[in-house]
């Protein structure tokens, strides 16, 4: 049987000074299959950002098209995942703020 589809994220949940270029990655137990991850500014808006996956589809880091905004608060909204086993992950939202 396929493990139990969990996540973690870097930067963590609730993380404050973070550095104003990093690229926020989720790291999954299984391969994924799709999502509908979203990174959003403190103002509600989208962020520009280009998803990439590494080899194992297990790894999705969030490449914003601008560096993050010191001082200010993003939310990266994790979605519509469903990894290769069928199994979802429950929306989760991962709130950071840049140093």
């Amino acid at each position: 049987a396929p493990t139990e589809l969990t996540m973690t994220s870097n930067p963590a949940n609730n993380a404050t000074d973070v550095v104003a270029d990093v690229h926020p990655a989720l790291t999954f137990s299984n391969a994924i299959a799709e999502d509908a991850v979203t990174l959003i500014g403190a103002d509600g808006a989208l962020v520009a950002a280009i998803k990439s996956y590494d080899a194992t589809k297990k790894i999705l880091t969030l490449i914003p098209e601008a560096a993050f905004t010191p001082a200010a608060a993003y939310s990266i909204i994790v979605a519509g995942v469903k990894d290769v086993y069928g199994q979802s992950l429950a929306t989760t939202v991962i709130r950071f703020t840049v140093a």
